[in-house]
């Protein structure tokens, strides 16, 4: 098994967070194709992780590792023609995706799902900006790197301090009291499948705060791609506390 990261101390810390943050459930190992892909566009110890033990839910459910590829349809359309996160008409990608006959084929981001909460809200990462948070329900971007390049932690570091070890207030959603969710959420609903959330509504509403009642299982792809086809999405700078520093993309169909 080949092994990707070379960053001093990150396989041990790797190992450390797994023995506390899990055991990885719904553990599924990806094929050593679907891993090669992304060298070089995602941090090499993420690429340890699939290859060496997969990809699955952590931290009780809450945190839900995923392939880029499981999303990557979604997040295209999310940042196609973004000059940040997209590749504009006039701009060409300098490493296209290689397809499965052997020829180059254009992307339209160089951003990556690797990770999701049970409610929906995601972890990106940019080939050229590292960590990326979004706000699913308020349709908010972070990318703090972008704002703040020189304070950007190794990817490996990133990876495992700021994605594995994220702080837990990310992973869970809180309704209209500002109380949490997802306890009242499992009762519920019970346990979800990979790559299901539950929703904090219908995906093509712009109800800023979701309430339990309002939650449903739903697959997370299909709530994903109508929730960005109908949301207005703004990059932010939490920072800064500048909210909507400008839209992201064009999506001159989504109102709010």
């Amino acid at each position: 098994m080949a092994q990707y990261s070379t960053h001093p101390g990150a396989a041990d810390a790797l190992a450390a967070a797994l023995a506390e943050l899990g055991p990885m459930t719904q553990t599924i190992k990806p094929p050593d194709t679907a891993v090669s892909r992304y060298v070089g566009r995602v941090p090499d110890i993420l690429l340890d992780l699939w290859t060496g033990t997969g990809v699955g839910d952590l931290r009780d459910g809450t945190l839900r590792l995923c392939l880029p590829l499981e999303l990557a349809p979604q997040i295209a359309d999310l940042f196609r023609g973004d000059p940040d996160f997209g590749f504009p008409r006039d701009v060409e990608d300098h490493r296209p995706v290689i397809a499965a006959d052997g020829t180059p084929t254009r992307r339209d981001t160089d951003v990556h799902a690797v990770a999701h909460t049970v409610f929906g809200d995601l972890f990106l990462w940019s080939e050229r900006h590292g960590l990326m948070h979004v706000n699913i329900v308020q349709g908010l971007i972070e990318a703090p790197f972008l704002f703040a390049p020189d304070a950007a932690p190794h990817p490996d570091d990133a990876t495992i301090n700021l994605i594995l070890r994220t702080d837990p207030f990310l992973l869970d959603m809180d309704d209209r009291d500002m109380q949490p969710m997802h306890g009242r959420a499992l009762e519920k609903f019970g346990p979800l499948r990979r790559m299901f959330i539950y929703a904090p509504g219908p995906a093509a509403t712009h109800d800023p705060i979701p309430t339990v009642d309002a939650l449903f299982p739903h697959t997370f792809p299909e709530w994903l791609e109508e929730r960005i086809r109908s949301k207005r999405w703004f990059l932010s700078d939490m920072s800064t506390q500048r909210f909507d520093v400008r839209p992201i993309g064009l999506r001159p169909e989504a109102t709010r």
